[in-house]
């Protein structure tokens, strides 16, 4: 993971480097666009016009976003493992309950059997013959 982070630090420092020298390049006396000394990324600023440095510094940085992502992804997993376990519970319960289902089916069956052998036999105590 960190090795990941590393990389992608490096691509996004390339590529802000390689917009700061089109950017250079371009515009290449304009006193628009200086040099910040002392910062090792430098960004370019604008007097007026355009977009103005504030509005970089106040994104997070792509390390930040890919750890948010990171928390995001293991809570989620965390989320998925609980409904995984909760949906097992279920299933034990329904389990449960299907069996008791068919017990209560076989009971039924038999009490059904029983009261038809009473029928059978109650014409003939009533009418003794």
């Amino acid at each position: 993971m960190d090795d990941l982070l590393h990389s992608l630090d490096q691509r996004a420092m390339y590529k802000e480097d390689q917009r700061a020298i089109e950017a250079i390049s371009k515009s290449n006396s304009s006193p628009a666009i200086r040099k910040i000394p002392h910062q090792p990324n430098w960004r370019q600023h604008q007097n007026s016009q355009g977009m103005n440095s504030s509005n970089f510094t106040k994104q997070p940085s792509l390390r930040e976003l890919v750890m948010q992502q990171s928390r995001i992804n293991l809570d989620i997993k965390a989320r998925l493992a609980n409904n995984d376990k909760t949906l097992e519970d279920i299933n034990v319960k329904m389990d449960s309950f299907s069996s008791a289902i068919n017990d209560q089916l076989n009971y039924n069956k038999k009490v059904e059997a029983k009261i038809a052998q009473l029928a059978i036999a109650l014409p003939v105590a009533t009418n003794p013959e």
